[in-house]
């Protein structure tokens, strides 16, 4: 019986990485991105002109418009670049719940930590490189939502108001990078509370979004204060900040902490970012058992061909980033593969575990009908 169920597992995990999400060339921009999740963290990972960037939230982080706000952008430049190899190999792994690049002598593995709120960034190379990474940040300045921006917050088709998505707080804190935006006064809640008559009611009314601060701090292993600087990406204007090396090495690693809490002071949150980060004890180990774990609780194999192969992976990588945010009460984002790429294509604002449920149910029978027309074409 023992050796029947060793031989299960293996079977099954032998499957399982037939479904992982395999890339040969870099990505055009970062609509062609792969998705990374754990926790109530989602990033999207992709390499771009020779450099590695990933976009990274954490659920819960909402400004004063109640739009769910991205936390950044991270890009990392490796010296030698071994993205000039020829040799280049995205994946995401399923089954331990992270995505590595290999390229040349290098190998970069992205993963997030399932049960703090940690991204960490592990860089092993053959021989002695310098990295640097950099803290990218567009929200540098007060910035007017115009027409279908709206639909991201909760003003929607409200026009009759300026809507302004106000600046991030970025800096640098020693040898590290703090970035945050903190809510201010009025929010959307304030606005509906009148629109809707209740101002009388108003005190015993809880207010999400009041003194909300979102947001978090990257430090590397013998990192240091680098450059500040600017650029544009997809036209749009951003600010930068990096972290360098102090020295060539066959080994770097990075770390990005994530905090999102309402206090009535920015230095309490600053205090609670600085006690997690303080406190934080590293163990790969332990997320690779939760991912590991988390297949074996349910699993349906589909065998077909190409085609009904990419809905089925399409279907298991997208389990696979809404589960990674299994904890949250906030937003969630879904992405879905186009064209051998996946790409996000909605944001969800949801509090119903059951709700996510049904989501991956209709997916699954989205799979299982594709299967059965295939079959049923064969047949006639």
């Amino acid at each position: 019986m023992l050796i029947f169920c060793i031989k299960t597992i293996n079977a099954q995990d032998q499957k399982l990485n037939a479904y992982n999400v395999v890339w040969n060339t870099q990505s055009k921009n970062a609509s062609e991105s792969m998705p990374l999740g754990g926790g109530d963290i989602g990033c999207n990972v992709w390499v771009e002109n020779n450099e590695l960037l990933f976009y990274f939230s954490q659920s819960g982080s909402f400004d004063e418009n109640n739009a769910f706000l991205k936390s950044g952008r991270i890009r990392l430049k490796l010296y030698p670049n071994p993205f000039m190899d020829n040799s280049f190999k995205q994946e995401l792994i399923l089954k331990d719940g992270y995505v590595q690049v290999n390229s040349g002598d290098v190998a970069i593995k992205l993963w997030v930590d399932v049960f703090k709120p940690v991204i960490h960034i592990d860089i092993a190379s053959s021989k002695s490189i310098r990295a640097e990474a950099i803290y990218e940040n567009w929200r540098f300045a007060d910035r007017l939502q115009k027409g279908k921006e709206n639909n991201a917050n909760s003003w929607k088709w409200a026009s009759h108001v300026p809507i302004i998505t106000k600046p991030d707080v970025v800096g640098f804190n020693n040898n590290h990078i703090i970035f945050y935006h903190r809510n201010t006064n009025p929010t959307v809640f304030d606005a509906t509370v009148q629109q809707q008559g209740l101002d009388s009611v108003k005190h015993k009314l809880f207010n999400p979004l009041e003194n909300l601060t979102s947001g978090g701090l990257m430090r590397g292993r013998d990192f240091i204060k680098g450059d500040e600087g600017e650029g544009s990406y997809v036209n749009t204007a951003y600010k930068s900040w990096s972290l360098v090396s102090k020295r060539p090495s066959k080994k770097h690693l990075l770390e990005v902490y994530l905090h999102h809490k309402q206090t009535s002071d920015i230095s309490i949150w600053k205090e609670q970012l600085n006690n997690i980060v303080d406190n934080y004890k590293t163990s790969h180990s332990k997320t690779i058992s939760w991912w590991n774990d988390y297949w074996k609780r349910s699993f349906v194999f589909i065998d077909a061909d190409d085609s009904t192969n990419e809905a089925v992976r399409s279907t298991t990588a997208d389990r696979r980033k809404t589960d990674a945010t299994y904890s949250t009460a906030g937003s969630i984002k879904k992405k879905k593969i186009r064209h051998g790429r996946l790409v996000e294509i909605i944001s969800y604002s949801d509090t119903c575990l059951a709700a996510m449920l049904m989501v991956n149910i209709l997916q699954n029978l989205t799979a299982a009908y594709l299967l059965l027309i295939r079959c049923l074409q064969t047949v006639l």
